[in-house]
């Protein structure tokens, strides 16, 4: 439904009010008129085809009666009207009449409503239908030719051949009316008038005088009941072109002249295979057979008379002559000259030519052309945008004939000649089935819309198919003797170019590139950077299709922005498409240029792609980088002779990556599972940067408390020559000043907030964070301000990138390449949600492909063969804050209680007050909890904190964990820990009464963790399913804690084992580490296996593990 006004005026161009009168009484008639006169017809709309029509009026009801309204033409003639209305009587009632000639008003009916019981809205006094209709009858009979100013439709008339067969076409007028804008052009939908059946009552008010006269002319020639009706009267076309309202066609020429004679002629030529016809030759134009005949040309726009020197009726009747057949020629031209006067007697047809016998092969003509569509397409709602068929034909001499066509031999008549074709089938038939070799299909069988016009082409399943034919297909038929020919609106065609393409990175500032890819078609080099960016970016796209081609050997045909397509190898094809499609992914190609933007992030991907058929230029920095990632084949680089430490080849190739990351500016995450030596192949970094003289500029690592110790043990273990300075403890602050004089500085996550500002203002060479999952919250204030610090390389370590979702990774690597994924909200919209909502394993692909240069993560599993059987690993943790208070308040009142002790009686009798002052230490390093203070004080557990965070990743990597302690009451303490974050575990102590339940559960795997007292797990067990031992609380006698190891590491273990040994750094456990070693020989005697003192331990052994 539309608006009323342009409707409502081209409907009373079809229908006056005097052609619905038929259709209701004269009582609803006579109402129906009062009503729309009154103005209660609202809600009014008319569809666009004329031939619907919805309103509502007013009655004597509160509610407006609800009006539809059904049309049905005829020719342009109104022959049905079908009204129904909300109202009791409910057909062609008065409310239907009102609404109808509301709509034939072509104005906008009032929306104000009328209190129906007062004084109509309208003032003047209604007449009856009859008076009104006469009075209307007055008014149109005064037109003129001029148009008033109100009226801007127009009558136009579009003159054309009416084609008659093979008779000489006669000329045909048609009518069309349409809108005239201010400026004078023409405007809106055309429709057209009909011409039969005029009557000048009917002729709308914006039909002229001249046009009423020169459409009853119309209607009294012969010619008016063909459709176009034919023209015949030279004064009658005379008047048309007056008009200046006439047009060759449609309206969209200018409006014709009438031109002066020109000379033709009459030339009987071979018209059909039949016979022969006469013709109006006139040079220069078209003849159309009239009376007199006239002349059309169209480029000048000029139609005029053609001179024949013949009475006009003469002429037009030889021109309406039928086909004479040929048999009959001889004896239709004695007739005829019996009939014409001898002055004309040259215009009698001749003896025809004989035929022209052809017996030759065929040549085979595939024509390759849109296919087009039949009526009944517009069920067909999936059908394609476009359809190609291919057409098989055979051109016997210069005559081109159907297969369809019957008989052998077969007389055709061509340009005027008439041959007579001997045909050869097999050769026929034998083209058809060459076609079908190449899979063609009945044209109709796969596209049922088609037209039956179609009903013997060909056409193929699939769209791809129908390039590889024009690839690799037409070549083929060509050589065997094929003429192919090609419509201009066929919907598939290549691109002539040899599908070599050149890539080029070409650098766009610093650290950026921009990517050309570079190939000759019609002899000149295009870019298909834009075509590409188009192409890899378009949502439904995916590179399947192509890796399908790839594998199969064949071509990809790229789409070119002129519809043609380019011819590539798919092969070589594919690794482009796949580096870009995963670089379309991350948002890269936005600009509106269509350039391909690339930082050295993205190029690196890119260059690894390179093999002996296909390289970049450019880049030529990255691309060492490139080629590492493409081969792995990492070396072991040449350490400083000071570096102490013996790599081993995964932890020396993990050195070369980072260092071959930091050749090429750009940073990385360090992934290797825990105990495989992250640390160290840092260090061993920071030697190599230090030996160069790069590092002008210290380096900084910032670690969870828990590891200061470990880093700067490691650190002066390592590589000894690194100035190692540690930003910890309330006097930090004193060593800003100290920073620039050392090589490595080390701080922890909890002290960026206090010291951002001096951290942040300064450069620093490199910048890595260990334990980088700490920054996992991208919206922590920490996580911020690290992300400011200005350091030309970044580094993250971690054993855990991802723990519970994607934004995680978004936050390491927002650290180790700035910008890299995109900012937040853009990585949530492009990879986040897809993945984790929509379980879109295509983006989990691209993104795995995209951080990969970037993430190195080694597992045990994939370096067992260079682990060790058993790996001991010790983790230094600071205690803080006031557990260490604690820490130091005990040792001093114990160290005052031991020596006052052992002065008085000697060490041999002072061993209970020696292992009391000990134990109570060792239960402050372990957990304050544990030492049963009334002061209500809660204080923290470094040692437990640590331990949570180890249990964690080490899961997360698929380890089966035990974990010694000594003290039960830590074991429950430790249990608490596991319960809030839902880790299975078992437990063995003194108090377990069913031991078998216990290690089943575990060896089964129906626990991940089995926590187990030093003494109730230290010998009888053998747990081969544990791969990793934590000693939470060393134990004094080497022998007992070997013996707990051995629980996992013994006959039958498959796995390396890895034992980590948790010592808190500056306190007696640490101290008594240091004196096991110095007497290392005698280490099993300081302490028995029940921790009672030994015979080796000495009184100065004692003072030195109570010294600060």
């Amino acid at each position: 439904m539309s608006a009323v006004e342009d409707f409502g005026q081209r409907l009373s161009d079809v229908v006056k009010t005097k052609d619905i009168y038929s259709f209701f009484s004269r009582s609803a008639f006579e109402k129906g008129y009062a009503y729309q006169a009154q103005g209660r017809v609202t809600g009014l709309e008319i569809s666009d085809d004329l031939v619907r029509i919805r309103g509502k009026v007013r009655g004597g009801e509160p509610s407006p009666y609800r009006v539809d309204i059904e049309l049905e033409f005829d020719h342009g003639r109104l022959v049905d009207l079908d009204g129904t209305c909300s109202c009791p009587v409910g057909v062609n009632c008065k409310h239907v009449v009102a609404t109808m000639l509301q709509a034939l008003s072509g104005a906008l009916p009032s929306e104000r409503k009328t209190d129906i019981g007062k004084t109509p809205v309208r003032s003047v006094p209604i007449l009856p239908y009859d008076v009104t209709a006469w009075l209307d009858s007055i008014g149109a009979a005064m037109r003129g030719d001029d148009y008033p100013v109100d009226v801007t439709h127009r009558l136009l008339y579009c003159l054309q051949p009416a084609e008659a067969g093979a008779q000489m076409p006669l000329l045909g007028v048609s009518l069309l009316s349409i809108q005239m804008r201010k400026d004078g052009t023409f405007g809106g939908s055309p429709t057209r008038p009909g011409i039969s059946g005029f009557s000048p009552e009917r002729a709308p008010k914006y039909f002229r005088d001249t046009d009423i006269d020169i459409l009853m002319q119309l209607t009294r020639e012969r010619g008016a009941y063909y459709h176009p009706p034919r023209l015949q009267s030279r004064e009658l076309l005379q008047q048309i072109i007056a008009t200046g309202r006439a047009f060759w066609r449609d309206h969209k020429g200018r409006p014709l002249q009438w031109g002066e004679a020109r000379e033709g002629r009459i030339d009987w030529r071979q018209a059909s295979k039949q016979g022969l016809a006469p013709q109006l030759t006139v040079p220069g134009a078209m003849g159309l057979n009239a009376e007199p005949p006239v002349y059309m040309d169209e480029a000048a726009g000029v139609i005029g008379p053609v001179e024949l020197s013949l009475p006009p009726r003469l002429a037009y009747q030889l021109l309406s002559a039928p086909v004479i057949p040929r048999a009959q020629v001889a004896e239709v031209a004695r007739r005829l000259g019996e009939r014409l006067p001898q002055l004309h007697r040259g215009l009698l047809p001749g003896t025809p030519a004989a035929a022209v016998k052809i017996d030759d092969d065929p040549i085979p003509i595939l024509r390759l052309k849109r296919g087009r569509e039949g009526l009944s397409a517009q069920y067909f709602h999936d059908r394609p945008d476009r359809t190609a068929v291919a057409h098989l034909s055979f051109r016997y001499g210069p005559v081109e004939i159907e297969p369809k066509e019957k008989g052998n031999p077969l007389e055709v008549f061509r340009a005027g000649e008439v041959y007579t074709i001997t045909r050869r089938r097999s050769k026929e038939k034998g083209a058809r089935q060459r076609l079908l070799e190449f899979d063609f299909r009945e044209a109709r069988l796969i596209h049922r819309f088609l037209d039956g016009g179609h009903v013997d082409d060909l056409t193929f399943g699939e769209p791809h198919a129908w390039l590889d034919f024009l690839e690799f297909g037409l070549p083929e038929l060509r050589a065997e003797g094929f003429d192919v020919l090609v419509d201009d609106d066929f919907p598939y065609r290549l691109a002539p170019s040899q599908g070599v393409f050149d890539a080029e990175l070409e650098s766009s500032g610093i650290d950026w590139f921009e990517l050309a890819l570079g190939v000759e078609i019609d002899g000149e080099r295009r870019d298909l950077a834009p075509v590409l960016a188009a192409l890899v970016a378009t949502p439904s796209f995916t590179p399947d299709r192509i890796k399908q081609l790839a594998e199969a050997g064949d071509h990809f045909y790229l789409p070119l922005a002129d519809g043609r397509h380019l011819s590539l190898a798919a092969d070589r094809f594919l690794p482009l498409v796949l580096a870009l499609h995963s670089l379309s992914l991350s948002g890269l190609f936005g600009e509106a240029s269509g350039k391909i933007r690339l930082s050295r992030a993205d190029v690196v991907p890119l260059l690894a792609l390179e093999n002996d058929d296909f390289a970049f230029s450019g880049a030529d920095n990255l691309r060492r980088l490139a080629n590492l990632l493409r081969d792995r084949e990492l070396s072991n680089p040449a350490l400083p002779a000071n570096f102490r430490a013996e790599l081993r080849t995964y932890q020396a190739q993990g050195v070369d990556w980072l260092d071959l990351l930091r050749e090429s500016g750009l940073g990385g995450v360090l992934a290797d599972d825990m105990g495989l030596g992250k640390t160290v192949q840092i260090l061993a970094l920071l030697a190599l940067e230090k030996a160069r003289g790069h590092l002008s500029e210290p380096a900084l690592v910032v670690a969870p408390t828990s590891l200061m110790t470990n880093w700067f043990s490691e650190a002066q273990k390592f590589a000894p020559d690194l100035k190692v300075l540690v930003l910890h403890g309330s006097d930090r602050k004193q060593s800003f000043a100290a920073i620039a004089e050392h090589d490595l500085v080390l701080t922890t996550y909890p002290l960026i907030a206090r010291d951002h500002e001096v951290l942040l203002s300064r450069d620093w060479h490199m910048a890595v964070l260990d334990e980088a999952q700490t920054i996992k919250n991208p919206n922590a204030a920490t996580t911020r301000w690290l992300r400011g610090i200005k350091a030309r390389h970044r580094f993250c370590l971690t054993g855990t990138p991802v723990e519970n979702h994607l934004g995680e990774l978004w936050s390491i690597m927002s650290f180790a390449n700035p910008g890299f994924l995109g900012d937040k909200t853009d990585f949530g919209r492009r990879w986040r949600t897809p993945i984790e909502k929509r379980t879109d394993t295509r983006r989990a692909a691209a993104l795995a492909q995209r951080v990969k240069p970037f993430l190195l993560r080694r597992t045990k599993a994939e370096v067992v063969k260079e682990l060790p059987a058993k790996s001991e690993i010790v983790e230094r943790i600071a205690l803080e804050g006031s557990q260490r208070d604690l820490y130091d308040s005990i040792r001093l009142s114990m160290s005052d209680k031991v020596r006052k002790a052992i002065l008085e009686r000697g060490l041999a009798k002072s061993h209970i007050v020696v292992l009391e002052a000990l134990l109570r230490l060792r239960q402050a390093c372990c957990d304050p909890a544990l030492l049963k203070l009334d002061d209500r004080v809660k204080r923290p557990s470094a040692k437990l904190d640590r331990l949570m965070e180890m249990v964690v990743e080490l899961l997360s990597e698929g380890r089966k964990i035990i974990v010694f302690s000594q003290f039960t009451s830590m074991i429950d303490l430790i249990k608490v820990r596991f319960d809030a974050e839902a880790i299975r575990y078992s437990v063995l102590t003194g108090e377990t009464t069913n031991r078998k339940r216990a290690i089943e559960a575990f060896q089964d795997g129906h626990s991940d963790v089995f926590l187990i007292s030093l003494k109730a797990g230290g010998v009888g067990l053998n747990l081969t399913a544990a791969d990793t031992v934590v000693i939470f609380d060393p134990w004094w006698n080497p022998a007992v804690e070997e013996q707990a190891i051995d629980r996992a590491h013994r006959i039958g273990q498959d796995k390396p084992v890895f034992i980590y040994r948790l010592v808190a750094s500056g306190t007696i456990e640490e101290k008594m580490d240091e004196l096991k070693a110095r007497k290392r020989t005698l280490a099993d005697s300081l302490f028995d296996r029940e921790g009672r003192v030994g015979a080796a331990l000495t009184e100065e052994d004692v003072r030195a593990l109570f010294e600060e």
